[in-house]
């Protein structure tokens, strides 16, 4: 009797039986949701993607080259675009290249990530077959937006559990001439935010952080590696006010999708390697220890 509770025990992923393939990695996202948050700096969109779970970001993609290269004084690689009208979305992706110029994150229930995805990915390939030309982000927001409220609505079915984040090198704000962010809620409401934003778990915390930092900043950030340790250091300051205890095994990547100098119709995507984001985490976090101990001072002598 005991070794078959030790058995049970030690075979905690196999507890329960369920028809939904892959039901694990649909409980984690759906109990566990990851982060995703994404800012303009120059004409490139710097994005920070983090999962509670190890492992979650796949190669669903190639890069040209096996070596890095320099840009903008980072290391990075480069993300092939060659068949960006394909369908080849890995399972419940948090994040997927769409039409020529976009990139879509999503957070929330596994299947519902997966179900959108493709959803959106059909609209755009049937724009492409139809007017030869790649579907605009403003259209893409407006038409999963469309998808996601009439689900909501209908009678007898439910919201789908996702928030979307769209990211696009076409669209221009007139305002200040940055690049566009839109959002999407499971209701189908959408949203421009313009500079910068962040959906998911704790994401209205995280957007007053990243809000703040912009706000207080004495200049506009131009710098790549500054607007990642934005992005980085907003998401552990945001721990540290919550209390949150932060996991040393979170999954972190950090892409750049920058606007083509010629074509603004197209775009190129980049991967900053792990090693080039654990140097900017380090000294990140040397950075809020040494913020740590000079705000403990200031109480002392208060």
């Amino acid at each position: 009797m005991s070794s078959s509770n030790g058995s049970s025990a030690s075979n905690k992923g196999d507890f329960l039986l369920s028809p939904i393939p892959n039901w694990q990695e649909s409980w984690t996202a759906s109990q566990a949701s990851g982060t995703a948050m994404a800012m303009t700096v120059q004409d490139c969109f710097v994005m920070f993607l983090r999962s509670p779970s190890t492992n979650v970001y796949k190669p669903v993609y190639t890069t040209t080259t096996s070596k890095t290269e320099l840009k903008y004084g980072l290391h990075v690689e480069r993300i092939e675009r060659e068949y960006q009208h394909k369908v080849s979305v890995q399972y419940a992706p948090s994040w997927f290249s769409i039409g020529s110029h976009s990139l879509c994150c999503m957070t929330g229930l596994a299947l519902d990530v997966e179900h959108t995805s493709r959803v959106l990915q059909r609209k755009v390939d049937d724009h492409l077959n139809i007017y030869q030309t790649s579907m605009k982000t403003h259209v893409m927001t407006q038409k999963l937006a469309s998808v996601l409220h009439n689900e909501c609505l209908g009678k007898g079915g439910r919201p789908f559990g996702v928030q979307c984040m769209i990211l696009g090198c076409d669209d221009i704000d007139p305002n200040d001439g940055s690049l566009c962010i839109y959002s999407i809620d499971p209701s189908g409401s959408w949203q421009n935010w313009g500079k910068a934003s962040a959906i998911g778990k704790f994401g209205t915390e995280v957007r007053r952080t990243l809000a703040n930092k912009l706000v207080s900043s004495p200049t506009t950030i131009t710098d790549l590696e500054d607007g990642v340790s934005c992005l980085i250091g907003s998401w552990k300051e945001t721990c540290q006010e919550m209390g949150i205890s932060k996991k040393d095994n979170d999954d972190y990547e950090v892409l750049i999708l920058q606007k083509h100098p010629t074509n603004r119709l197209k775009s190129n995507l980049f991967r900053i390697p792990t090693d080039e984001v654990d140097r900017i985490t380090e000294k990140v976090d040397s950075n809020l220890f040494s913020d740590g101990k000079e705000d403990k001072k200031k109480k002392k002598l208060l």
